[in-house]
C-alpha cells in the first residue's frame, strides 16, 4: 500500500491520502501496562516500526482508528519481546476487554485489523 505522504505528492487531499494510503512510524516502546505503553496515534492505516529498551515493554493500538482500519506491527531485529495492546475498553481477538497481546518469540510481526468499535483482529507472523 503506498505511503499517505506519497499519495499528496501527487496531488490527492490529505483527508483522501490518509485514509487510502498508510502512515509509517518508527516508535519506542514503553511501559509494561495498557496505560504506559507507547500511544500510536493515527486514524487510518499505520505501519510502526517498534524498537524497545526493555523486555515486554508496550504499544498500543490507536484508540481513534476506524473500523477496517489496519496497524502492522514490525519490531526491529534489536527489539526484545513486545506487548500491543488495544485503547482503553477495547479487546484484541477473544483476549478480555484491556488485555495486551505478548509476544513470547522474538522477531515476529503482527498485522491489526479493526473490525468493530471495541474489538481489533491480530494475524502475527508465526506464534505469538
Amino acid at each position: 500500500m503506498a505511503l499517505a505522504q506519497d499519495l499528496m505528492g501527487v496531488g490527492l487531499p490529505a483527508e483522501q491520502a490518509l485514509r487510502l494510503g498508510t502512515e509509517r512510524l518508527v516508535v519506542n516502546a514503553a511501559g509494561t501496562t495498557q496505560g504506559t505503553a507507547t500511544a500510536l496515534n493515527g486514524n487510518g492505516n499505520l505501519f510502526a516500526i517498534v524498537t524497545s529498551a526493555a523486555n515486554q515493554q508496550g504499544v498500543q493500538l490507536p484508540a481513534n482508528a476506524e473500523i477496517n482500519s489496519e496497524v502492522v506491527i514490525v519490531p526491529t531485529v534489536a527489539t526484545p519481546l513486545i506487548t500491543v495492546y488495544p485503547s482503553t475498553g477495547q479487546s484484541i481477538d477473544l483476549l478480555a476487554a484491556n488485555a495486551g497481546l505478548a509476544f513470547t518469540t522474538a522477531n515476529k510481526n503482527a498485522r491489526f485489523v479493526k473490525t468493530t468499535p471495541t474489538n481489533w483482529r491480530a494475524f502475527v507472523s508465526g506464534a505469538a
